[in-house]
């Protein structure tokens, strides 16, 4: 029975010295490495993807905060009431300037009226109202390169007089809207929609005008202040 026993131990030293250690060892460092790298290059390619998402909320914030006031002004027009009206408003406890709109209207004959209007400075949390019938144009002075009118300012001289726009002119819009923020950046408000832009925009705008288009004023714009300003309402 020794026999066997010293038989069995000299048999059970030879197998485990035919095991390839050193390959395993081998086989295991590298299967450690490549999960090494894996991992890191998991944890790197997720790294990545939380800064790209801090920079988009970065990018978001700073964007957020140059919109701040400029979402704040804005208008709208009163087709319903008996006098209809052109609203501009600045919910905004800062000033806003360069404020210039081109209002349109369409006569019977199909003929438009442009209404350019430049409002040198919007105070804070301030309403203006332009009613239609405060309204003016040169009857027959089609529309050419001029300047933007002052709110109530007068016609230029040794030019026909300004009448009041027809009861049956239609179609009262605004075609162009655009101020300038506290920042001094230009902004320009189309269909709703709130885009950074140049004045530019506005010289393109008179370009466009056709000799149709009859030239028109305004008269008056009453201010009054916004029920909501600010932050206010939130």
């Amino acid at each position: 029975m020794a026999g066997d026993d010293e038989q069995a131990t000299t048999e059970m030293k030879r197998w485990w010295r035919r095991i390839p250690w050193l390959t395993i060892a081998t086989v295991l460092t590298a299967i450690i490495g490549i999960a090494s790298l894996a991992f890191t290059g998991v944890a790197t390619y997720f790294g990545a993807l939380v800064a790209r998402d801090q920079l988009n909320q970065s990018k978001e914030e700073a964007d957020q905060q140059d919109r701040w006031q400029a979402v704040r002004v804005t208008y709208w027009v009163d087709q319903t009431s008996a006098r209809r009206s052109v609203h501009v408003m600045n919910r905004s406890p800062d000033p806003v300037s360069q404020v210039q709109l081109g209002i349109t209207l369409q006569l019977p004959d199909d003929r438009g009226i442009v209404v350019p209007v430049w409002v040198g400075q919007l105070p804070p949390c301030t309403e203006l109202v332009i009613y239609q019938d405060t309204l003016q144009y040169r009857k027959n002075t089609p529309w050419n390169e001029t300047t933007w009118h002052f709110l109530g300012g007068d016609g230029q001289p040794n030019q026909p007089a300004f009448e009041p726009i027809p009861d049956d002119a239609h179609w009262l819009a605004v075609s162009l809207f655009m101020f300038s923020d506290r920042a001094g950046h230009t902004w320009r408000r189309s269909n709703g929609l709130l885009e950074p832009d140049t004045f530019l925009t506005v010289h393109n705008f008179m370009a466009e005008m056709t000799s149709k288009d009859l030239w028109g004023r305004p008269t008056a714009a009453p201010s009054r202040p916004v029920k909501v300003c600010g932050d206010e309402g939130r």
